[in-house]
């Protein structure tokens, strides 16, 4: 059992209270803390069975008493330099949580020779603006939340026994905390420094980057940027936990953080990647190694486009909406074919301009028509499905020249349809999920129309083919290197095109002034980083962005309800986004 003290040091930020827990001698750790303090209490104490572990309280989370608040991370690094010198710690070992590793790589790259090992857990260490509490608060998604808090039994519930006990009212609760520190000026997003990506090359420290594999909020891509930048980064991954692993799985984290700080090998915290293939996804994979069929690399467009039409020839019949026409609309080389689906309720709808996936070489709106019905339910919003013409007939710029043209009908034509041109958003999914993005891009660019929300289903948002999801999942399961490739030699009329900034959206420049949006990821997807990366670029320029990965699953499953019940809380999760985000003023 470790015993804790409490001083009281004095720094440039004030008289700062610093928690020192031991169960005897041990090397020191100074453990650096993210907004949620409290929660880490119960896994501070199993950690100080191994180590003497020193825990000042964050200066910006009303820890001081008698100084200013600091407001950015060089502040604080100056400030915890200072503590380190008060304490006669030369050298430190760093463990850092959210935007307490943010400070933990700042202080290492800033200092190196002060840190002798680092463990960065679901840190916030590349962001590089300002956030605001409110879309902290609008970013985490309230599932995370809710498993964290709704066991009365579970550490952080215990830390937190004054909450509410149902798990609404803990997170509306923990929602209103941090806003009354806020608000009092007891609680503040440090400032980052912009060049600390740039500095990450000093950290020759051993670091241990440790990630909640489902964080929705500070992407799991972001785990993959650290150990890119850092020379001596060991990365590992901790199964179901989202931002706050050490309460989900506390037993994973412990002992990855102790071998880490022993100088030991720390274990791996994955499986091999066919074992947490979700059972579903599994099932689906293997009736189409049985069927035999071939790739789609191997076969002709039309031949691809009759075989993606296959999988849908013995589906149940999809939901009934109120109304469903097949229309054309006037684009800017011919008609273009649309499907309009109303949904339940009364006008004026929001409304929803959807582009189906397919590589821009194959589907239809028969392939996404399910969806479109499903989405049209569960938003509210009057869902108009656009058949955009298809490589290698029609290569870029045709499909991105007929979705901005159709979404600028949609918003023209929504009074006529019982739709609302002030509720307006685009989806879509792979490559319809790239030709959303793009239109976004263009109707900013373009000066209309005004587009309010942007549902992004494992978009495709860069033309390369290196990234970790591209290595770890380009073979086997379902969507693969050798198609990716395929679908982008049909739908470029040469490679110059792929630096248009209406090829590739990962590779705009400037990303401010667009709409907020919903990134749909899944884990074993090739496409995966490029959408959680188009996202994570997307909060650096200001725009609120929700990320929603979903473990286990593959490229396509999204509009695979016929074999994969779980799509199904995807759709519902979509349904949702654009109900909040398309409500009425």
């Amino acid at each position: 059992m470790s015993t804790m003290t409490t001083d009281r040091v004095s720094t440039r930020a004030g008289c700062v209270r610093v928690r020192v827990l031991s169960a005897g001698a041990g090397e020191p750790v100074v453990f650096l803390h993210g907004p949620f303090g409290l929660a880490w209490d119960m896994f501070l104490d199993r950690l100080a069975e191994h180590f003497r572990v020193i825990a000042p309280e964050h200066p910006g989370a009303g820890a001081s008493e008698g100084g200013e608040q600091l407001g950015s991370v060089y502040e604080l690094v100056l400030h915890y330099l200072d503590l380190f010198d008060a304490l006669h710690l030369d050298r430190v070992t760093l463990v850092g949580h959210s935007f307490g590793g943010m400070v933990a790589a700042e202080l290492a790259a800033c200092a190196p020779e002060r840190v002798r090992r680092l463990v960065l857990l679901d840190a916030l260490g590349l962001w590089d603006d300002r956030m605001p509490v409110a879309d902290y608060n609008a970013m985490a998604p309230d599932h995370l939340v809710r498993r964290l808090f709704a066991d009365p039994a579970g550490p952080a519930a215990e830390a937190f026994r004054a909450l509410p006990e149902d798990p609404e009212g803990r997170v509306r609760a923990l929602v209103d905390r941090i806003a009354t520190l806020a608000a009092t000026n007891q609680f503040v997003w440090p400032i980052p420094d912009k060049g600390l990506a740039g500095r990450l090359d000093r950290v020759r420290m051993p670091v241990l980057v440790l990630w909640g594999r489902e964080d929705g909020i500070v992407p799991p891509a972001y785990a993959e940027r650290f150990a890119a930048l850092l020379p001596a980064a060991t990365v590992r991954w901790v199964d179901g936990a989202g931002h706050f692993p050490h309460a989900e799985r506390p037993e994973a984290v412990l002992e990855a953080t102790v071998a880490f700080l022993r100088g030991e090998p720390v274990p791996e915290a994955e499986a091999p990647p066919a074992g947490r293939l979700h059972p579903e996804a599994a099932a689906f994979l293997e009736q189409l190694r049985a069927s035999g069929a071939p790739p789609l690399d191997a076969l002709a467009p039309e031949e691809a486009r009759a075989a993606i039409a296959a999988l849908r020839r013995n589906a149940p019949p999809p939901e009934a909406v109120p109304a469903v026409a097949d229309r054309t609309v006037p684009g800017p080389d011919g008609p273009i074919p649309v499907r309009l689906y109303t949904p339940p309720g009364q006008a004026p709808y929001p409304v929803l301009v959807y582009f189906h996936g397919g590589g821009w070489v194959v589907g239809d709106l028969d392939t996404v028509d399910a969806t479109c019905r499903a989405l049209a339910n569960r938003s509210g919003c009057l869902v108009v499905s656009v058949d955009y013409r298809l490589a290698p007939e029609h290569k870029f710029p045709a499909a991105v020249r007929d979705a901005y043209a159709a979404t600028c009908w949609a918003a023209e034509a929504a009074p006529a349809l019982g739709g609302d041109p002030r509720r307006l958003a685009v989806g879509g999914d792979s490559a319809g999920g790239n030709l959303a993005a793009v239109v976004a891009l263009m109707a900013r660019d373009r000066g209309g129309p005004a587009i309010a929300f942007q549902l992004l289903v494992y978009p495709v948002t860069d033309y390369a083919f290196d990234s970790p999801s591209y290595r770890a999942n380009g073979r086997d399961y379902f969507l693969t290197t050798d198609m990716m490739r395929w679908f982008w030699g049909h739908y470029l009329r040469s490679e110059a095109d792929a630096g248009s900034p209406y090829v590739a959206p990962l590779q705009v420049d400037n990303l401010s002034g667009l709409p907020p949006a919903l990134v749909v990821t899944a884990e074993f997807d090739p496409l995966r980083d490029e959408g959680e990366a188009y996202a994570d670029k997307l909060r650096r320029f200001g725009v609120p962005v929700t990320v929603r990965r979903y473990p286990g699953m593959i490229h396509g499953f999204f509009t695979l309800t016929p074999f994969m019940e779980s799509a199904w809380d995807a759709l519902e999760t979509a349904g949702k986004a654009l109900r909040a985000a398309l409500a009425p003023s």
